[in-house]
């Protein structure tokens, strides 16, 4: 059994110079897992290889693969929705070309898996949720017809968090229990992909991409780790961690890491331990995450930075308290700004970034957020239209109240420097208001850039900036430069 999985080549040059930045994770943790369970496993990211679909029908041809899957996530955490177009038409053109089984897993297909079938015409299998497990027992039971997989074998249907077609009924197994011993994982082999092509994303590069747990316990009505790996939060142990690290040391060469998770500081005890063991080690590295302003204190931030902490990313998403009630987000903006302030008291750089566009907000709600972030906003950070990504409460909500202007998937585009996508129904004065807050902070951003005087920052940052999608500022900004 050899099997082959991918990233689907992305058209939009934009979202693909943003993909870019991920190192694909999953597809590592996913392809390693198989290969030490005595599966053949290619892991092909056509995204950094820059691969067409014609160049992926060909390598396939070449590697005689028994099957092929597509991610439907960007990384271990967030969602490639805005990518579902181009998976599907990678998913058809394979099954056209090639006639060999198909399936996809990933954050979107889990949040959708009857309607990505029903897009998806040379789809044959979504699996739902954390894919190790079950992918091994599909693999190792090759349940695989003439015509793909074989949905009247018993032994198919009998596989746990599964959906397929049969005779045209759509088909969901019952869900498979998270993974709870996250060390029974091998660490991810980096040399399935080519390591050396990945861009740095927040510190100076090279840069290692980690993940410490997985599940995340809170509510949020616009997040979505919880579609793949639930309520529940799982750590690896510290022990597991620091071996990673020391190999991505001796192998690369690299001394900044990004731990991935989306909230690295749900257990203050556990992330306390995890920082004993990086001091013990010796390790000589820094390295940045993802926290929360309600599950971090002075205590816990001086043990991270004690231990290499140089970076926090905070998702502050709003300026307004009645707002982030209704986003069940469980701060405040008072939390926020202090947070903030001890993060930069114990010498540890915090980013912060907002949401803006909410079927409920108004005029006056934004102006807070743009308010707030002005104030505190870095050259890092950002604040982006929101999108009701599947599998999240806004999405349902939307969904159901009829406010979704489209399911073109390639609509859904979260990012802070092209122009706002805004796929939900809004009042007219908020969107309006939406639109005009982000033209306030883009203009911070490129202040920003232009006043470093760093010519190769200038250059890079605004490469891959879309100047004419913000037009009021653009041309505030040019005339202040041509003063």
């Amino acid at each position: 059994m050899k099997i082959a999985i991918m990233k689907a080549p992305i058209k939009d040059s934009q979202i693909k110079h943003y993909v870019r930045e991920y190192y694909p994770l999953d597809m590592a943790y996913l392809g390693t897992y198989l290969t030490e369970n005595k599966i053949e496993v290619i892991l092909i990211d056509a995204v950094i290889e820059d691969l067409t679909i014609n160049d992926i029908i060909e390598r396939l041809k070449n590697e005689k693969v028994d099957m092929v899957g597509f991610t439907t996530s960007l990384d271990m955490f967030t969602s490639a929705t805005a990518m579902m177009n181009d998976v599907r038409d990678a998913i058809n053109a394979v099954k056209l070309q090639l006639n060999i089984p198909t399936f996809v897993y990933g954050f979107h297909a889990t949040a959708l898996p009857e309607q990505t079938l029903q897009e998806i015409e040379g789809l044959d299998l979504v699996i739902m949720a954390e894919p190790e497990l079950t992918l091994l027992e599909v693999a190792q039971k090759a349940l695989i017809s003439e015509k793909g997989f074989d949905t009247n074998n018993e032994e198919l249907q009998k596989i746990q968090s599964l959906a397929f077609k049969k005779d045209g009924e759509f088909i969901k197994t019952i869900p498979r229990q998270m993974i709870a011993n996250l060390d029974i994982l091998p660490i991810p082999n980096r040399e399935l992909l080519p390591m050396k092509k990945y861009q740095s994303r927040p510190i100076s590069p090279p840069e290692g991409q980690i993940i410490f747990g997985r599940g995340c316990p809170f509510q949020c009505i616009f997040c979505a780790p919880h579609v793949l790996y639930g309520y529940k939060h799982r750590t690896r142990s510290p022990e597991n961690v620091i071996t990673e690290i020391k190999a991505l040391q001796e192998k690369y060469g690299i001394k900044n890491f990004g731990i991935m998770d989306p909230t690295l500081t749900i257990s203050k005890d556990a992330v306390m331990k995890l920082c004993q063991a990086m001091i013990d080690a010796k390790l000589n590295i820094t390295w940045g995450c993802y926290g929360r302003v309600n599950v971090v204190d002075e205590e816990l931030l001086q043990k991270m930075h004690d231990a290499g902490c140089r970076w926090v990313d905070y998702g502050i998403e709003s300026g307004d308290d009645e707002i982030l009630k209704k986003l069940k987000k469980a701060t405040n903006v008072k939390q926020g700004i202090e947070k903030v302030e001890l993060t930069k008291k114990v010498g540890i750089n915090p980013r912060v970034n907002f949401l803006v566009g909410f079927p409920f907000e108004t005029k006056e709600s934004i102006q807070k957020t743009v308010d707030l972030a002005r104030s505190l906003i870095k050259e890092e950070s950002c604040i982006t239209v929101v999108q009701p990504y599947p599998g999240t409460e806004l999405y349902d909500t939307c969904d159901k109240e009829g406010l979704l202007k489209t399911k073109d998937w390639s609509q859904y585009v979260t990012l802070a420097k092209l122009k706002p996508r805004t796929v939900m129904k809004l009042p007219e004065e908020t969107e309006k208001a939406t639109v005009e807050g982000l033209e306030q902070i883009y203009g911070v951003y490129i202040k920003r850039i232009l006043s470093s005087g760093n010519i190769k920052l200038i250059a890079t940052k605004l490469k891959h900036t879309r100047l004419r999608d913000y037009p009021v500022m653009t041309k505030k900004l040019l005339k202040e430069l041509v003063r």
